[in-house]
């Protein structure tokens, strides 16, 4: 073979090794694109955020030492409620299992950080002992009493803890439950709360 034929087929060789090296980061660089897309399409979802699990844990036992659990249907205000305060649907009368009720609960739940996120629109970028505070005011007072607090949900949204808190105590609700509304105007107030030692209190509480 003389060296014109094997300058050629070297020539070859190393177009075809670009080649399938060039299709090979190709390759690569579509997945990734796409694993982007993908995550960024999961991302945006709200019904896909997902809050720290200790903050989750402490809201369900905070509410479940709050309210109060009854597995029959009773009198709150001008409607009926049922386990930990489940009152959407709910007719004189009704009993529900334990299990079913951890399920409302957990429904209730997510519907008040829906409600919360909803209500402030900083919500995802706030501290966890703010964001704490909003889910049980959306549990107990409903998206639309949430709003009823607008210069508190304006001050959170100005990094004005102190003040949010101040509004949240200078209200009729605290005068109807001030031992409860302070608890959450502390939260938003002293974000340097002792997490690990208040659970513990709140679990001591529900036991």
């Amino acid at each position: 073979m003389d060296i014109k034929k094997e300058a050629v087929i070297l020539s070859s060789s190393f177009a075809v090794y670009f080649i399938v090296i060039g299709v090979v980061v190709a390759i690569f660089l579509i997945i990734n694109i796409l694993n982007k897309m993908h995550s960024h399409e999961v991302s945006t979802d709200s019904s896909v955020e997902i809050e720290p699990e200790w903050l989750i844990s402490a809201v369900r036992i905070e509410l479940k030492a709050a309210e109060g659990y009854s597995e029959t249907a009773y009198r709150d205000g001008r409607q009926y409620a049922i386990c930990w305060g489940h009152a959407k649907g709910i007719e004189q009368g009704e009993t529900l299992s334990k299990s079913q009720c951890e399920v409302r609960l957990t429904m209730d739940i997510d519907n008040a950080i829906e409600d919360a996120r909803v209500s402030v629109k900083r919500f995802d970028r706030l501290p966890v002992d703010v964001k704490w505070s909003l889910i049980e005011m959306a549990f107990v007072l409903g998206r639309t009493g949430l709003q009823r607090f607008p210069k508190m949900i304006a001050a959170i949204n100005e990094d004005d803890f102190y003040q949010a808190a101040n509004e949240v105590v200078n209200s009729v609700w605290y005068t109807r439950n001030p031992a409860r509304v302070e608890r959450i105007a502390a939260r938003i107030r002293d974000e340097s709360i002792n997490r690990t030692e208040f659970i513990e209190a709140q679990q001591e509480r529900a036991n």
